[in-house]
């Protein structure tokens, strides 16, 4: 397939992503208990929205397609779940095949799972640290679909915490085996798979270059973040469902990052006006909702209701548009990608100094220099044609 083929697979998986979760959630809101189906959805997103972004413009480096499949498979597993829960109990005989799209949840699970480990071993050069570690990677694959085999047919409700669904295809002989090596195979499975992930870091960064290094310590940076944020779940259990839409955010921000900062595929400027329009987005929703509540008090003895107060937030949040996207410009150039933003300074010095600058020799001094700073060719010269030819 080529590449552009390759970009449209990207895109045309970002939209089965959406589609899935438009099915999941409506049946999702109306099973009691109710699953965390959308805390689930904000926690994928960043991973739908990088990798699709990758996998279009770098087609064949693994990370991106990682990072899609991941989101697809950790979509699937809660579509799954609803699919079977809502034909099961709220409307018994609606989906005639919900026992066997329930047993799926287990397997579609442990790809998620798998996905994950699997990304940090192979960025951010989309090989592995080193041939050695290929066997680590059939033995995960193994370890994984024979953890995952005893469980989808050992387990009379495998994937759901909800006792009155069956496993279509049990097994009675592995259902001792699953219950005996349950736990302790979840257990170890993940912990031999942080180690992994930690290890194939270490051995990355120890012969990695500078450049490399510092793509390194972003996903260090995330992996300490998302530890501290399971923490302060595990302290206030209450804040489990954000603090997993956070923690699953961070790999792929910190992916982001590490991308555009340090300059690792050409998708500066799509991870630019990403970054942009997003923080101009959000912004905007905070100008416009803080508007509706400060102009409400002060026009209610006016009107009747509150029509007036959007309008006129919705004006100031139109207004206030393009100089809320400069400065945000100005400050993801700035942090990001300092030398577009040393580049524009230095333009911007330059075309203040013309104004002013009437001797020909000092203005081409100050062009050269310009060039020099902002193009950082190899040679850089002006040829004037003399007065009279």
């Amino acid at each position: 397939m080529t590449d552009r083929g390759l970009a449209r697979l990207a895109v045309a998986l970002a939209l089965v992503y959406v589609a899935m979760w438009a099915i999941a959630i409506p049946l999702s809101l109306q099973i009691v208990p109710r699953t965390n189906a959308i805390g689930l959805m904000v926690g994928l997103t960043g991973y739908t929205v990088v990798g699709a972004l990758l996998a279009s413009r770098r087609p064949h480096h693994p990370i991106g397609w990682l990072f899609l499949c991941a989101a697809l498979a950790g979509a699937a597993t809660k579509l799954c779940e609803s699919v079977a829960i809502y034909g099961m109990r709220t409307a018994p005989d609606a989906f005639p095949f919900a026992l066997f799209v329930g047993w799926f949840v287990a397997w579609f699970g442990a790809l998620f799972g798998t996905l994950l480990i699997f990304a940090p071993l192979v960025f951010p050069t989309g090989r592995l640290p080193s041939p050695k570690w290929r066997p680590v990677v059939v033995g995960i694959g193994l370890f994984q679909l024979v953890a995952t085999a005893i469980f989808a047919f050992g387990e009379p409700t495998p994937g759901s915490h909800y006792p009155d669904l069956t496993n279509p295809l049990l097994i009675p002989a592995l259902i001792p085996v699953a219950r005996a090596t349950g736990a302790a195979v979840s257990g170890a499975a993940f912990v031999l798979l942080l180690g992994l992930a930690v290890a194939s870091i270490v051995a990355r960064y120890r012969a990695a270059a500078v450049a490399e290094k510092q793509q390194l310590k972003w996903i260090v940076l995330a992996a300490v973040l998302t530890v501290a944020c399971f923490g302060a779940a595990a302290i206030v259990p209450p804040l489990l469902e954000v603090s997993s839409a956070v923690a699953l955010n961070l790999l792929p921000i910190a992916v982001a990052i590490a991308i555009l900062r340090h300059r690792l595929f050409d998708i500066d400027h799509l991870i630019n006006r990403t970054l942009v329009y997003g923080g101009t987005s959000g912004v905007i929703a905070i100008v416009f909702f803080a508007g509706i509540v400060a102009l409400q008090p002060l026009l209610r003895p006016l009107i009747a209701g509150s029509d007036l107060a959007v309008a006129a937030s919705t004006l100031v949040a139109f207004a206030l548009f393009q100089p809320i996207r400069s400065r945000v410009q100005s400050a993801v150039d700035r942090r990001f990608d300092r030398s577009r933003y040393d580049a524009a300074r230095t333009l911007d010095t330059f075309t203040e100094d013309l104004r002013d600058e009437v001797d020909l020799d000092d203005l081409r001094a100050d062009l050269i220099s310009a060039v020099r700073q902002t193009m950082a060719p190899t040679h850089a010269s002006l040829w004037l044609r003399e007065r009279g030819r």
